[in-house]
C-alpha cells in the first residue's frame, strides 16, 4: 500500500499536468462511469511554454501555405465542393451496387 505523501505526490503530478494542458480553463473531476465529481478550478493561468521547434517538414509546408495564402477557398465554396464529391461518391456506389444485381 502507498504511503499518504506518495499518494499526494502523485495527485499533484497528475493535477499540474491537467492545469498545464488547461491553460487555466476549469476541469471537470468525473468517476470512471462518467459522473460528475466535481470541477477543479486552477487558481492561475500557467506560465506559458515555448511552442516545440518544428521539423524542416512542418517549416517547409507552414512556409509554403504562408507563401500560397490567397489560394483558399471559402467555407460555402468547400461544402459545395464536398457535397459534390458526396453525390459523386453516392452514384458511383449506386451503379456499383446496380451492377452486381444484374
Amino acid at each position: 500500500m502507498e504511503s499518504q505523501s506518495s499518494k499526494m505526490k502523485l495527485l499533484y503530478d497528475i493535477i499540474w499536468e491537467m492545469v498545464q494542458e488547461s491553460n487555466g480553463v476549469p476541469i471537470p473531476v468525473l468517476s470512471e462511469t462518467g459522473q460528475s465529481l466535481g470541477i477543479f478550478v486552477p487558481l492561475g493561468v500557467p506560465e506559458p511554454q515555448e511552442p516545440p521547434e518544428l521539423t524542416p517538414e512542418e517549416q517547409a509546408e507552414f512556409q509554403y501555405r504562408l507563401d500560397n495564402i490567397d489560394d483558399t477557398v471559402t467555407t460555402e465554396e468547400m461544402i459545395a465542393w464536398l457535397k459534390k464529391d458526396l453525390r459523386e461518391l453516392d452514384e458511383a456506389n449506386a451503379r456499383n451496387a446496380a451492377s452486381k444485381l444484374r
